[in-house]
């Protein structure tokens, strides 16, 4: 060894002797396991959940849900909208969250239902199948408020339910802002 390696070395040792003594030290704080508070996990299962949302889509739209949780990355829901072109919409839609990372939710969906819409200018109006595929995030506000930024497609079939209506199918684009309450 050499003489610089031989006097950082007697200097690490001359340290721990001394600090062994004040690391024994009596009147050191203790750690007592009882002040740690006991962890305990959320109930197993899910939780239902309200939801309300508003957007565009070269109008603008509003709607409101109830959907449950059903674990960490599945839920689904069911929600009624309606647009200013006259267009409402009933949907059943199951949503696969990709994981949560500082309170950040992504999350993809799929919906079917029906919807409602005047289809021309004479005022014809019935009810057809309807679709809607959908992305977006959710960022948690509290324990129990999620807000909601999503993108949905939406796809309005062009024959009636009850026969040939003479309307072309309807695609919608919406970007829309919402909130979720987490009813537990």
């Amino acid at each position: 060894m050499t003489f610089c390696s031989n006097l950082l070395l007697a200097a690490a040792l001359a340290l721990a002797a001394l600090a062994g003594p004040a690391l024994a030290d009596e009147d050191a704080a203790e750690i007592r396991f009882e002040d740690v508070p006991e962890f305990v996990p959320e109930k197993a299962g899910g939780h239902w959940y309200l939801r309300a949302d508003g957007g565009y889509d070269g109008g603008f739209l509003a709607g409101a849900g109830i959907g449950y949780q059903f674990n960490d990355w599945l839920r689904g829901d069911v929600t009624l909208d309606a647009a200013t072109d006259r267009v409402h919409s009933a949907l059943v839609t199951l949503y696969a969250d990709l994981g949560t990372v500082a309170g950040f939710t992504p999350y993809l969906g799929a919906g079917a239902g029906f919807a409602h819409a005047d289809w021309n200018k004479a005022g014809a109006s019935d009810w057809r199948a309807s679709y809607a595929l959908s992305a977006g995030i959710a960022r948690d506000l509290d324990r129990n408020f999620k807000l909601d930024l999503a993108y949905r497609f939406g796809w309005i079939a062009g024959d009636s339910l009850a026969g040939p209506a003479g309307g072309d199918a309807r695609t919608q684009h919406a970007f829309r802002i919402g909130l979720r309450y987490l009813l537990k």
